[in-house]
């Protein structure tokens, strides 16, 4: 069954909010909203870290909010898609869970946002320092990505091999009824505005059984056009903000979301 299948698509708050709709299906519209939250979150990044070069004596350390500003306009541009709120994962980082109240499907698919520099496809629950570098097991990282055990990781690693790339609209949101969905991806972003790296925004499928992941889906093409769009256009003044800032000082925030698509359940609160 389609993930989003006989999900009604409703662009009414997004025009409302003043904002174009240029897809015709949901899960086209999901990927295009969760690249410009991507993008307008590290533009909110950036003019927060202008006001602070500006009013404080020191500020080197406003590069540990991006992640913050990256996931609060996530929630902001599918909001008009899902409801959410938030949820505790581990010790200290909180996740928020969207979900599709108008359908019957118990299905749950959730993400985790990370800076392309810290993942490690090859070691998913360990990840990357800044410098490279393996770091210690991140046990809610890897809880997370238990929730994809017993899927058919055969099936996606032979489509991978007959196609140079997945197709995430098969895996994501039209997986076969007899096979168990994957119920955790990982969303990676590098947004290369002051050297002459290349941008992207990516979908990764862990694997636990080997710790892996697979990539579903690149979108940077998306990421490209998005681009050219007012408002979330990258200025020059922006670029130049961020070589004042030495933008190379990393930040650590990372958080999950989550799509779970089902009847709203009642706040046991």
């Amino acid at each position: 069954m389609d993930f989003f299948k006989g999900m009604k698509y409703d662009n009414s708050k997004l025009i409302q909010k003043g904002r174009s709709d240029t897809t015709n299906t949901l899960e086209n519209r999901f990927k295009e909203e969760l690249v410009k939250g991507i993008i307008k979150g590290y533009k909110d990044y950036i003019q927060v870290r202008k006001n602070a070069n500006e009013t404080l004596k020191i500020s080197d350390a406003y590069c540990y909010v991006k992640g913050n500003h990256i996931e609060n306009q996530i929630a902001i541009h599918l909001e008009h898609l899902f409801e959410h709120s938030k949820k505790k994962a581990g010790f200290s980082w909180k996740f928020l869970e969207f979900m599709k109240i108008d359908d019957s499907d118990k299905h749950v698919f959730s993400f985790v946002v990370k800076n392309e520099r810290y993942f490690n496809e090859n070691r998913v629950s360990y990840g990357r320092n800044p410098f490279q570098e393996e770091t210690n097991e991140k046990k809610y990282l890897k809880e997370l990505i238990n929730k994809n055990k017993d899927v058919n990781t055969e099936r996606v690693r032979s489509n991978f091999k007959k196609s140079y790339q997945l197709d995430a609209n098969e895996l994501l949101f039209n997986e076969r009824k007899e096979e168990r969905k994957a119920n955790f991806y990982i969303i990676t972003y590098n947004i290369e505005l002051t050297s002459e790296k290349s941008s992207s925004i990516k979908i990764w499928l862990p694997i636990p059984e080997t710790n892996t992941a697979e990539l579903i889906e690149d979108l940077t093409s998306i990421m490209n056009k998005v681009s050219d769009i007012d408002g979330y256009k990258f200025s020059q003044q922006e670029i130049s903000i961020l070589e004042a800032s030495q933008e190379e000082k990393d930040e650590k925030t990372e958080n999950v979301f989550s799509i779970v698509s089902g009847k709203k359940e009642q706040d046991k609160s």
